[in-house]
């Protein structure tokens, strides 16, 4: 989806499972990844933003812009 739309992927890991804060939709644990992109504009994150709100797979998202 991200590189689909321009953007480059810079690096993507799996962090870990944890449990989480509260429980989300009866789930206690969560599987945490982060990925980190480099965009031109906000063209692909906004597409992935728009997907994950819509994939049912995907309890919670957050998008992050980080100072260069």
């Amino acid at each position: 989806i991200l590189t689909d739309n321009g953007a480059t992927v810079v690096e993507s890991k799996d962090w870990e499972k944890r449990r989480l804060a509260y429980e989300i939709q009866d789930f206690r644990e969560g599987l945490y990844h982060i990925v980190n992109v480099e965009a031109n504009d906000a063209v692909a994150l906004n597409e992935f933003d728009r997907l994950s709100k819509i994939n049912g797979d995907i309890l919670r998202h957050m998008i992050v812009k980080v100072d260069a």
